[in-house]
């Protein structure tokens, strides 16, 4: 069975569907009998605490049930010629949009009988795409970047991920130059590549840390835990050495450290570093890493 995502034709989505519409659900069309609030559970009355508790009977939030007969299409593992009716409920705090075909008529396939588009469509899109995929990377030349399909000069920066390809089996080694515009779908393969095997290094990606970068006045940096700007107490993981290793989304100069610790303000660094012309909370560039490049000797790839 397709994986896609189904959009059924010729619906409106609405937030909570009315007794006696057509609806859309599971590649099936159901029609409406009844729509009726539920009774809160413990959760729900959570919710409805947390909501400030709002007059039950217009609260747009409630929990409902919508009694649904089963009309046409994908059958259910349950339906039985006495057995065509089905309930859906809706918990408290949640949206749910309804596909329903507005004037009841509904477009059907002609082969299976599913409202249209059909998951044998979905999988024949699937399938087209997929072809058109494997086309356009087999048709990427020796050497160029597997985001743009452009060559790599040597006066461009790259990366390349050695081992088997992961888009396109017994193909050449990926390629990404590392600038802005393909940097993004370096990440995203890197990401996967270190999934297949974990013993690989990072090249382009880095593991956060919760904790709070401290800059020095030289770059260099250090991981501490303590409290950031907004009041909250931070936690560093126990491997990071700091921006040689983790990313951090709080970075403070090494002389305010105080501040962010509750302690009285003393603009002193424990390393005795000046605050005049300092760096701030820039740390120093990370020191490039990446594999050998097969390509490096023919004049492929200059870092």
């Amino acid at each position: 069975m397709t994986t896609a995502r189904w959009y059924p034709l010729r619906t409106k989505d609405y937030p909570r569907p009315e007794p006696g519409q057509l609806i859309a659900f599971r590649h099936a069309v159901w029609r409406v009998e009844t729509v009726q609030d539920l009774p809160l559970s413990d959760t729900d009355r959570d919710k409805w605490l947390d909501a400030g508790m709002p007059d039950l009977a217009t609260w747009r939030k409630r929990p409902y049930r919508v009694n649904v007969r089963w009309v046409a299409g994908a059958e259910p593992k349950w339906l039985t010629p006495d057995r065509t009716a089905g309930k859906m409920d809706v918990p408290a705090d949640t949206y749910k949009p309804w596909h329903v075909y507005e004037g009841g008529r509904w477009p059907q396939c002609s082969c299976c009988g599913e409202p249209m588009p059909c998951r044998a469509e979905l999988e024949d899109q699937q399938i087209t795409a997929s072809l058109n995929r494997v086309a356009k990377m087999e048709a990427i030349p020796p050497g160029a970047c597997w985001a743009c399909a452009e060559p790599i000069t040597t006066r461009q920066k790259a990366v390349t991920y050695p081992g088997d390809n992961l888009d396109l089996p017994g193909g050449q080694q990926p390629r990404f130059h590392t600038r802005s515009a393909c940097r993004y779908y370096a990440e995203r393969y890197e990401e996967r590549w270190l999934t297949v095997d974990p013993r690989r290094e990072r090249i382009l990606t880095w593991p956060s840390c919760g904790g709070i970068l401290l800059v020095h006045a030289d770059g260099e940096s250090e991981c501490v835990e303590g409290r950031d700007p907004l009041g909250r107490d931070t936690e560093r993981v126990p491997d990071c050495r700091g921006h040689d290793t983790h990313d951090h989304s709080v970075l403070v100069a090494c002389y305010t450290r105080d501040h962010y610790f509750t302690r009285p303000l003393t603009n002193q660094c424990p390393r005795g570093c000046d605050p005049r012309n300092h760096v701030g909370a820039a740390p120093r560039p990370r020191a490039e890493r990446r594999f050998p490049d097969p390509l490096l000797q023919e004049g492929g790839n200059r870092g």
